[in-house]
């Protein structure tokens, strides 16, 4: 008699995934996750080329749905045709990489946890990118996507943790973003975060200030990005005045916010108006005061106004947050740049304190 192995059951996880024109991505998506999960979920906004085919490779639970452009939407399907106790979503162009895929499994969902943080890795411009999302969470009717561009489901899981006190736990899963395959020009990403946003702001839906404020300044930004400088830096100074207007706690929870600060710390530095570049940083680091990039524009511009030792202490307060790991991880980090910029500060505001 042959002998009957026994197979270990696959995790109550439903991976769900989110395409559009994917074609070159999909199949090492979907790969990287298929032996996690029980089923996989997909939702296609509207392709044109061999999305859906590669899909039907691997399930038939794929649902095309109508692109009204706001990702919050589209992503909500997934509640609606998801079937177990856990949720890992992913975009199209994403993809769990090889040397963590050991960490996916069945001991990570603990009934204790609601979520779960994976870094996420995009390669832009040749320079590597790193911040960390909720990308596994529990399957609850309280958690919907939020935000038309940017969609996640942040408020939700911290209202849920804080309530019913369970935890958002750091995972040691990595996703590489591979989307620089599917875009060749910038101005194609930031023409569609215009063509959002606008038509957000613009809708009969009334935002929350918050999310008025979200959406302005991703516009600005964009503007910015696409050569339109004058109309940009109206935009972005206008979002920093009702930033200051918020709640600290509630910016903080807002990682674009920072890209306002940095966006003013950048030109006026670029007209050496150092002094003001310190001022808009120095309200920068009272809101995130672990950012890391924060920190180090800080001591940058502290150097600048010739402040040296507080160049050397935010340096030395960054290398602490980087050792003990207790830095802001929703923020897009450039650690090469970090690293390579630190030293730097560090060792010339050394030489000039040991000058004095």
């Amino acid at each position: 008699m042959a002998e009957i192995k026994k197979t270990t059951p696959k995790p109550s996880v439903s991976v769900c995934i989110l395409t559009k024109n994917d074609e070159n991505t999909l199949e090492e998506c979907i790969e990287s996750i298929k032996d996690f999960a029980r089923e996989i979920v997909v939702i296609d906004t509207g392709s044109t080329d061999s999305t859906i085919s590669i899909a039907r490779n691997h399930t038939n639970r794929i649902w095309g749905v109508k692109w009204n452009q706001d990702y919050a939407e589209s992503l909500n399907w997934f509640f609606k045709y998801a079937s177990s106790d856990w949720i890992l979503f992913l975009y199209g162009f994403e993809k769990v990489t090889i040397e963590t895929k050991k960490f996916l499994n069945a001991k990570m969902l603990d009934k204790k946890n609601v979520a779960y943080l994976f870094k996420i890795v995009q390669v832009y411009h040749d320079k590597e990118y790193t911040n960390y999302d909720i990308k596994l969470f529990k399957r609850m009717n309280e958690i919907k996507f939020k935000h038309v561009i940017n969609s996640n489901v942040t408020d939700d899981i911290q209202k849920i943790a804080k309530t019913k006190n369970m935890s958002i736990v750091p995972s040691d899963v990595i996703i590489e973003k591979m989307n620089y395959r599917k875009y060749r020009d910038d101005s194609e990403y930031h023409s569609e975060v215009v063509s959002i946003t606008t038509k957000a702001l613009e809708g009969e839906k009334k935002l929350e200030h918050y999310v008025e404020v979200l959406y302005k300044l991703l516009k600005g930004l964009s503007l910015g990005c696409l050569g339109e400088y004058e109309t940009a830096e109206e935009t972005v100074e206008a979002i920093l005045e009702e930033v200051r207007k918020m709640d600290k706690k509630a910016a903080y929870n807002v990682p674009v916010f920072i890209q306002a600060y940095l966006f003013f710390c950048y030109e006026y530095s670029k007209r050496k108006e150092y002094k003001k570049a310190l001022e808009v940083m120095s309200e920068a680091i009272e809101i995130y005061h672990n950012s890391l990039t924060v920190i180090l524009r800080y001591a940058e511009q502290l150097y600048m106004n010739g402040d040296f030792k507080g160049c050397y202490q935010n340096i030395l307060k960054l290398k602490t947050l980087l050792e003990e790991e207790d830095f802001y991880y929703l923020e897009s980090i450039d650690f090469y740049l970090i690293e390579k910029l630190s030293i730097k500060l560090f060792n010339l505001a050394k030489n000039k304190l040991e000058m004095e």
